[in-house]
């Protein structure tokens, strides 16, 4: 077998595709292991993140403190604060029905979708571009033209997976 050949082919994907692949596998291995619960959570809590951040500056107490926030860094910490405080809110508010593992397609289902509505999400937020900025492919791809699309397919995959 020529090595050179196979590590020639895999050395041109590019590493956007790359990192959204091993999210999807660590969601999907997480999901085999303790079902799709958590990535339901996470699914649910990204576009929630999303509204509630868009609302944050209009907000009595936050809204000039988080005016106050201009470096995209600082702003990218406070998206992440929020999607861990709204991850464990919508994990509490979301049955397991008693399932502690998934199959093997529910879970590949529930990893592929989390990485889809996280990429989707990821390019809606201006401040993330500081800590990892896509490629064209990528915004191309998950961009505002197909955007509705994926995260409605991503949605019904998840929905199935829980099914």
């Amino acid at each position: 077998m020529d090595w050179h050949a196979l590590v020639s082919v895999f050395s041109n994907i590019p590493l956007d595709w790359v990192v959204l692949a091993v999210f999807a596998l660590i969601m999907s291995a997480d999901a085999l292991r303790g079902g799709p619960s958590r990535a339901t959570a996470l699914a649910l809590a990204l576009p929630l993140t999303l509204l509630v951040a868009s609302a944050l500056p209009d907000a009595r107490l936050m809204g000039s403190i988080a005016s106050q926030l201009s470096t995209p860094l600082i702003a990218a910490l406070l998206h992440g604060i929020l999607l861990v405080i709204i991850f464990i809110c919508m994990y509490r508010i979301t049955d397991t029905y008693g399932a502690d593992s998934s199959h093997p397609i529910q879970a590949v289902f529930s990893g592929v979708a989390v990485a889809v509505i996280a990429v989707v999400v990821w390019l809606q937020i201006p401040a993330l571009e500081s800590v990892w900025h896509f490629g064209p492919q990528i915004q191309a791809v998950f961009g505002d033209a197909y955007r509705f699309w994926w995260l409605l397919i991503s949605f019904i995959a998840l929905a199935f997976a829980r099914g």
